[in-house]
């Protein structure tokens, strides 16, 4: 019982993390560290939300797989 309520939890925290910072209104802060890698400003907000999907795929798969190792190994 602990075991998937930790687990559910770390699904739970990258699915929050991917859509609300992200895919919502990417903040300031994380589109300047984009644009220091060299981006514009439409790539930084691309980046950020090519970062969120993956960020809700990664969710969804501890969510799906949450008997399986590999996607917290990811």
């Amino acid at each position: 019982m602990t075991l998937q309520v930790c687990r559910f939890s770390i699904a739970f925290i990258w699915l929050y993390q991917g859509i609300v910072p992200k895919w919502l209104g990417p903040h300031a802060d994380e589109l300047r560290m984009n644009m220091a890698l060299g981006l514009n400003e439409a790539q930084a907000h691309l980046l950020s939300y090519v970062g969120g999907g993956l960020e809700v795929v990664l969710g969804l798969l501890m969510l799906v797989f949450y008997r399986q190792r590999w996607p917290y190994v990811i």
